[in-house]
């Protein structure tokens, strides 16, 4: 099937079967997708020895066909919105690099949104180059683009010091005493914190931020008090703090983190963050 995928001519059938193609790879595969690291699991092991006991050949092109049917069907809805709401003007950009998108956006004057929506990467919690690995390779990326791609990766790559306005972020800061670990602390801070605070000032009423605790060296960061402390800092009122508890998407669990040795502390919680801008605020 990726074989068929790489000779396509037709970049349009390409578009409708790149996702279903992810999809059936990830179901087919030895790889538990609830682990960030490839690596195989015994429930995994034996979803695939099922799906080889059985009729596979067909079960895998019934899934192939109810998934392709699933991105036309979308595609429909989406067009059919799109005609019903003659007045919706929509842009839609896509890059790497959000904080040099950000920062290019001071130079405009005034409001562009009213309202921003945004869920920032969880410091080290998900590290999206690494868990789409496999897929990239499938989908025929080479080993030095996936690498340079992980180097451009938050909170690794480099990026110059902004002003944090939080002394929670000061506090947690004297506790890192590991320059690697500080080192990812601090640029995942001046890189988030930078590209937010550069966006907000074309907001015109409501931050909403979506965060997790997210944890270092076993020291869990409560980056929704350091980001609701830095915009109250810059006139932004916080009115509330939701909680959730995660449920449904819990990743691989473990006592011990295998890497330090330490003990493991998962996300248990996801908190979004409410701020409104000051009326008074003229900026």
């Amino acid at each position: 099937m990726w074989g068929y995928y790489h000779h396509l001519a037709e970049p349009q059938i390409k578009k409708v079967i790149t996702v279903p193609l992810l999809k059936l790879t990830r179901s087919f595969s030895y790889n538990d997708a609830q682990r960030q690291k490839l690596s195989r699991s015994p429930k995994v092991i034996q979803r695939v020895e099922n799906f080889l006991a059985g009729n596979w050949q067909e079960q895998a092109l019934s899934m192939l066909q109810t998934e392709i049917k699933a991105v036309i069907n979308r595609q429909v809805e989406y067009q059919g919105l799109m005609i019903d709401q003659a007045c919706l003007s929509a842009k839609i950009r896509a890059g790497i690099d959000t904080i040099q998108t950000a920062y290019d956006l001071r130079s405009y004057e005034g409001y562009l949104w009213d309202l921003l929506i945004t869920s920032p990467p969880y410091l080290q919690a998900q590290e999206y180059i690494r868990a789409s690995k496999i897929d990239l390779f499938w989908m025929g990326y080479q080993e030095d683009q996936i690498r340079a791609l992980s180097n451009k990766e938050l909170p690794y790559h480099k990026v110059e010091p902004v002003s944090i306005h939080s002394a929670t972020f000061e506090i947690y800061r004297q506790k890192l005493l590991e320059p690697k670990i500080l080192q990812v602390y601090e640029r995942y801070f001046f890189s988030v914190l930078g590209a937010l605070t550069a966006l907000a000032e074309h907001v015109r009423e409501y931050l909403f931020l979506f965060v997790g605790p997210a944890s270092l060296r076993a020291e869990a960061i409560p980056i929704d008090r350091i980001f609701a402390e830095h915009f109250e800092s810059l006139g932004w009122t916080h009115e509330v703090t939701l909680v959730d508890v995660i449920v449904s998407r819990v990743l691989f669990r473990s006592k011990k983190n295998p890497a330090t040795g330490l003990d493991n502390h998962r996300m248990r919680t996801e908190h979004l963050i409410v701020l409104r801008r000051n009326s008074n605020d003229n900026s």
